[in-house]
Order: C-alpha cells, then sequence, then structure tokens
C-alpha cells in the first residue's frame, strides 16, 4: 500500500516494487482515477496486480468511503 500513490514518489515506487518483486500493489491518494489513469497505465506492465483507490489518508470518512470492507 503506497499514499500519495499516483504522484512522482509513488509511480517510481510501484515501479521498483513491480519490477522487484512482481508486487500486487494497493496505490491510494486523492486525485481521480481518471487525473491518474496515464501514471497507472506507466505502472500496470510491471505489476501483478495494481488498484488506486482516491481518497484522503487524512480524512477518516475518505478512506471508509472509497475501499470496500471486504
Amino acid at each position: 500500500l503506497l499514499t500519495g500513490g499516483a504522484g512522482g514518489i509513488g509511480v517510481i515506487l510501484a515501479k521498483h516494487f513491480g519490477q522487484k518483486y512482481r508486487a500486487h500493489i494497493v496505490l491510494l491518494g486523492r486525485r481521480s482515477l481518471d487525473d491518474v489513469a496515464k501514471s497507472l497505465e506507466e505502472v500496470r506492465p510491471f505489476c501483478s496486480s495494481l488498484v488506486y483507490y482516491a481518497a484522503d489518508v487524512c480524512d477518516y470518512a475518505s478512506l471508509e468511503a472509497a475501499i470496500p470492507a471486504d
């Protein structure tokens, strides 16, 4: 789980973990999925799986609404 996920550092880390470990990556960021789609497509080929949730980590209600309970 990487917070601030679709920003520069998040993309670099996701690529690294994907390339080195074929990791299952979960990114969490405040921007909408439409706003980060290009960055996600850059990372996706390196990962076993990639999921993005749009939520503010400082706002519990936002996290609760964005991330499925199951």
